[in-house]
């Protein structure tokens, strides 16, 4: 138990640290850019919050599609172990030809996302 309050102690400590240095880099940056030209500042502050919308629009949509993905080849995986675990099996009845078949599939399945 100790070592477990010692551990969240730790992580709350950097934590608020570097959520306090990030924040100062922000401010000041905020602050040198509408010197520098209000304008210009005034531009991106405009512009920014869109990026970000965008990104954050297409990282979701990459994760959803890395899952899919990642789920296709598992099923392919899950064809190629099956096959060689009985690969006796495949051979007594001459089925090598209907599992390539079977793991083609799997991995086109995989390209068709």
């Amino acid at each position: 138990l100790a070592s477990d309050t010692t551990v969240i102690q730790s992580a709350v400590t950097v934590n608020v640290s570097m959520g306090l240095r990030f924040g100062a880099q922000v401010v000041l940056g905020l602050v040198l850019i509408f010197a520098e030209s209000w304008k210009l500042s005034l531009l991106m502050l405009a512009v920014v919050p869109a990026i970000v919308a965008v990104g954050v629009v297409y990282g979701r949509f990459m994760k959803r599609f890395s899952k899919q993905y990642q789920a296709a080849l598992a099923r392919a995986a899950d064809v190629a172990q099956e096959c060689f675990s009985g690969i006796r099996t495949v051979r007594s009845f001459a089925n090598e030809p209907r599992e390539a078949d079977r793991y083609d599939g799997a991995v086109d399945e995989s390209f068709g996302l």
